[in-house]
């Protein structure tokens, strides 16, 4: 009596964990071992009480079948909760057992059709439960790796157990020997078996789900401060899974990006977030990251709700699951847009400074060389004394004159004289650019406003402001930009390429060209309002054979520097190679003076000057029809004589007025007055 009572608490408490198991596998799905465990304990509880029911009913046939029909549905389920369990998983042997089962229950309802005997059925029974047995304890030997030693110790014991009594019983029962004693008579220890094991690993797994459960309530608690620090911080927090889209954000991205949760959460980050072009490069990144590469803070833009771009520095870190294995990431962010385009503004300025630091080392040998205008000439120090003139005002000066007569060092000099000698001058050749980019030479452009263009540059005329412009060779702008010209002439104001927005400077101009500018804009080949913007105050500079007078100065000048550049000293020249210079009619002007010096300076082997005299007799020869001498004939006088007479005959004698011989002459009505007197110049009578 007393066994049947332990019997029946067993059955009930039992029935009890199975209950508690159950509800739990309902409440913590992920881990399917609870439902399953659960189940069984109820099967084994109502198992046991269908066998000791057998002997208090009337109709012990039907518990018997009720016993029979609850160990099947036992053993069926016992086989997956040993792979949830370990998780140790054969689904072929799983499905084998779970299907040999079946089948038992149906041999035990058909067999008197079948005429299987009792004895035949056990065998049958007790082999599928020795195939279940033989599996735990494979699953046991194999979960010692995952589990804790003492679990995975009690339930390897017991399938080693269940292993043990089922021979034990099976044997038994096949050769009718009770080699178990079995004093109740109606209940064997194998029966017994479902009940112990419900028991006593039910009680480990309520044990371990009652700590699991306190675990993931602290965890939870751990969760929602995350979260509430995550969303109270001033960063943005994105997270990602494996195939780049977003599970979740902080509130603070939430507010910066303009989204709503459910506007970005499931979406994919790269196509949602990220610019076309950075798009395929951060995806790589991403990628890589993934597969195990390193990854440092970088820098991108992400797009907001309203179309507008931020540009954010970002930190990652790869996301892990139970087992270890990635499973996203999260990558924190903060806002360095104003930093950038603090940055950019520096980066802009420090061009603009190294550029201007370096047209200012250019204009430095050019500055000092202002006081280089050598000679003595009227002509030369009439125009000189017309550039002091103009120097003090912030007029426009035209430099007219042949190539190589100086006209930079004029416009040096005019600089140097001015209120704004303390600003740069900048130079601009206009022969030298190509026509495609003497635009954006002078007046600049924005970055991507043309193929080539990839950052904004500062114009020639934005780097004068508050200076001087030098624009050399004006002659040779083309006609198209002329208009854009004459514009920052009359208002001081042009626009960038590629820009809407109006700049306006305040920029002193000084033009030099070796053309006839009014012929040149009566044939139309240039803007006639241009020329009368540009020639406000115009300076013919003088030709070299003009002032003769000047060579021997220059000569010195040139000797002094050439053999100080190249380490020659030079003392002296014969006067007849003075008088050979002097004779020359000078193409090139005082360039090509400095040429011919230098290259003499270079053939001489001591210190004196010995000229090339083949060479010299060809440029003479071909200079006598410009003078109109030849011979003994050939002396100064004689040469500025003959080229002031063809002046005064070319402007039918008239010595004032602009279209007068003095202004051709580049000299003072008085001064070539007094010329002509020293000269012996008279006019012809009108006979």
């Amino acid at each position: 009596m007393l066994l049947n009572l332990l019997l029946i608490f067993c059955a009930g408490y039992t029935f009890s964990v199975g209950g508690i198991n159950l509800a739990i596998g309902f409440y913590y799905k992920q881990d399917r071992s609870y439902l399953l465990f659960g189940l069984i304990s109820l099967f084994a509880s109502i198992f046991l009480i269908a066998q000791i029911s057998t002997i208090y009913t009337q109709s012990p046939a039907l518990s018997n079948t009720l016993s029979i029909i609850t160990a099947c549905f036992f053993y069926s389920l016992f086989v997956w909760f040993i792979g949830e369990y370990t998780q140790f998983k054969i689904r072929s042997i799983q499905i084998g057992i779970t299907l040999l089962f079946g089948f038992n229950l149906i041999v035990y309802f058909l067999r008197n059709t079948l005429g299987i005997s009792g004895q035949a059925l056990g065998v049958l029974a007790h082999l599928s439960i020795l195939l279940i047995s033989i599996y735990g304890i494979a699953a046991g030997i194999k979960s010692h790796i995952t589990f804790k030693k003492v679990r995975s110790i009690i339930y390897t014991l017991m399938m080693v157990m269940l292993f043990v009594l089922t021979i034990l019983v099976g044997t038994g029962s096949y050769y009718n020997i009770q080699i178990i004693p079995d004093p109740q008579g109606f209940i064997s220890p194998l029966d017994f078996f479902p009940v112990f094991f419900s028991i006593l690993i039910g009680s480990k797994m309520s044990h371990d789900v009652a700590r699991t459960y306190q675990l993931e309530r602290q965890v939870r608690q751990k969760d929602r401060e995350w979260s509430a620090l995550m969303d109270t911080i001033n960063l943005l927090i994105v997270k990602l899974d494996l195939n780049g889209k977003v599970t979740w954000v902080n509130t603070h991205f939430s507010n910066f990006s303009g989204y709503k949760d459910d506007q970005i959460i499931g979406k994919d980050w790269f196509e949602l977030m990220v610019p076309s072009q950075e798009r395929k490069e951060l995806k790589d990144k991403f990628l890589e990251y993934l597969e195990g590469r390193e990854l440092s803070s970088y820098q991108n833009k992400i797009l907001l709700s309203n179309g507008d771009s931020k540009s954010i520095q970002w930190s990652n870190l790869r996301l892990q699951s139970e087992q270890n294995d990635f499973n996203g990431v999260l990558s924190i962010g903060a806002d360095v847009t104003e930093r950038e385009s603090r940055i950019e503004q520096i980066k802009i300025l420090k061009d603009q400074l190294e550029k201007e630091n370096l047209l200012l080392k250019e204009e430095v040998s050019s500055i000092n060389a202002s006081t280089d205008i050598i000679g003595q000439s009227d002509s030369l120090i009439y125009v000189v004394k017309r550039a002091h003139q103009v120097a003090g005002t912030d007029s426009t000066v035209l430099l007219e004159g042949e190539t190589g007569v100086g006209k930079e060092l004029f416009a040096n000099m005019i600089h140097q004289n001015s209120k704004r000698r303390h600003k740069q001058i900048i130079k601009v050749n206009c022969a030298s650019l190509p026509k495609d980019l003497i635009e954006s030479e002078l007046f600049g452009h924005e970055k991507g406003s043309f193929t080539g263009a990839l950052k904004r540059r500062i114009g020639r005329f934005e780097l004068a402001d508050k200076g001087t412009i030098f624009l050399d060779e004006i002659g040779e702008l083309p006609i198209d930009l002329q208009p854009k010209l004459l514009r920052v002439l009359q208002s001081g104001e042009f626009e960038r390429i590629g820009s809407e927005q109006t700049i306006k400077v305040d920029v002193r101009v000084v033009a030099a060209t070796n053309r006839n500018l009014q012929e040149e804009s009566e044939k139309g080949s240039f803007r006639q309002d241009l020329f009368f913007r540009l020639n406000v105050y115009p300076i013919t500079i003088p030709p070299l054979r003009q002032r003769v007078e000047d060579i021997p100065m220059l000569i010195k000048h040139f000797t002094s520097k050439i053999g100080s550049k190249i380490g020659r000293k030079i003392k002296h020249i014969s006067k007849a190679d003075i008088n050979k210079l002097q004779a020359y009619s000078w193409p090139g002007n005082v360039r090509e003076l400095e040429n011919v010096l230098e290259r003499a300076i270079i053939n001489s082997k001591s210190e004196t000057i010995k000229l090339d005299d083949e060479q010299l007799r060809s440029q003479i020869s071909d200079a006598s029809p410009v003078n109109g001498l030849s011979g003994s004939n050939a002396t100064l006088s004689n040469s500025q004589k003959s080229h002031i007479l063809n002046v005064l005959n070319t402007c039918d004698w008239k010595i004032n007025g602009d279209d007068g011989a003095a202004a051709k002459l580049g000299m003072p009505p008085s001064t070539l007055r007094s010329k002509m007197k020293k000269l012996g110049i008279k006019r012809p009578s009108n006979n």
